[in-house]
């Protein structure tokens, strides 16, 4: 049971039974002061035990936050990987079982005595809530030193949609990588830019300031782990439409295919989304007709393969001659969207039309 892992879709099986968490106390004041300290592995913000997290079987309160990354030459230093792929750096929220353990050195012994978050970093546009961590890097360069800062909102450094989320249990990943972390390691990622990712790979130090053989703090993320005869619980129903989702390139020169007046905009493909849009008019042949209160308009659809928790409104339209599959259409602002589902969810996805 060691940690990190991959997280890819062999392993993976959707339980309705997690519900999204809740983050108490996690909004700091900017009057209460945090200590932010080299510890010679990693840069760790000690967190005030106020913050707790509710929705998991017991109170776990918070003790800690600290990132793993690379290097300048190889910004790939996330712990856990999604289907083979390293994101660029990673954070844990550290978290110990309160109710039933006194303080996280003891609780880290214990079967069920650590929770840990994980957000998955890459790179793209500037974060100023990372930056209030970061801009304080200089003042922690060499093993062993620290310096207060003033809090600030912990919950902003979660990524968007945190109700979708990885769950198992592992271990830490770091020396003695006890096996008593109940993990949660959210779905989607957080971005950095650049400049801020590379104030984390070459400001700090695993050395002390006055050492003769400084070595700079890089690469400090230990390798993902066999996950042999294990799942992986997730919150979120596969395929449908998180920030990783790949579209099935297959998918679309079907239906392309089938609708051949259905025109592929090629400008406005979104591979990683998983997203395509195909523009197409209803006096179009069948069966590319769409039917239902769309019609006879001239309807701009997004295509994805997916699966029914992505759409909330809508109307099915007839098979659009794919069997099993179905064409949802809504209308929203003036412009119409729709859904192509996988045959085994039609049944699901009328009922729930």
């Amino acid at each position: 049971m060691q940690s990190p892992i991959d997280l890819h879709s062999d392993i993976l099986q959707y339980d309705a039974s997690l519900v999204p968490l809740e983050f108490q106390g996690y909004n700091v004041s900017a009057n209460e002061q945090l200590t932010l300290t080299n510890n010679g592995h990693s840069v760790k913000l000690k967190l005030p035990p106020g913050m707790h997290i509710q929705g998991l079987p017991s109170r776990y309160s918070a003790t800690q936050l600290h990132l793993h990354w690379g290097d300048q030459n190889d910004p790939h230093g996330s712990e856990h990987t999604v289907g083979g792929k390293h994101f660029a750096a990673e954070l844990h929220i550290v978290h110990y079982n309160s109710d039933l353990y006194p303080n996280a050195s003891i609780a880290s012994n214990e079967s069920d005595g650590l929770a840990v978050l994980a957000v998955l970093i890459e790179m793209g546009s500037f974060n100023p809530s990372y930056d209030k961590i970061f801009s304080h890097l200089q003042h922690v360069k060499y093993k062993g030193q620290e310096v207060h800062i003033p809090g600030f909102s912990i919950e902003e450094l979660l990524p968007e949609r945190p109700a979708e989320y990885y769950r198992y249990r592992g271990s830490l990943t770091t020396p003695p990588c006890n096996p008593t972390v109940l993990w949660t390691v959210f779905r989607n990622p957080v971005h950095i830019s650049q400049d801020q990712l590379l104030a984390l790979e070459t400001a700090l130090y695993c050395t002390h300031e006055n050492d003769p053989s400084p070595r700079g703090m890089v690469n400090n993320f230990r390798r993902v782990q066999k996950f042999d005869e294990r799942l992986v619980y997730i919150s979120f129903q596969q395929g449908d439409g998180g920030s990783r989702t790949r579209f099935v390139s297959s998918r679309l020169y079907d239906v392309g295919k089938l609708c051949p007046s259905l025109a592929l905009d090629s400008s406005a493909v979104d591979s990683q989304a998983g997203l395509a849009t195909v523009r197409g008019s209803s006096s179009s042949p069948e069966p590319c007709r769409l039917s239902g209160p769309v019609a006879p308009r001239t309807c701009e659809v997004t295509v994805k393969v997916t699966t029914i928790e992505t759409v909330r409104f809508g109307r099915l339209s007839q098979v659009v001659g794919l069997p099993g599959y179905s064409l949802m259409c809504s209308k929203k602002g003036g412009s119409n969207k729709g859904v192509i589902y996988k045959p085994a969810l039609r049944k699901e996805a009328e009922a729930h039309a």
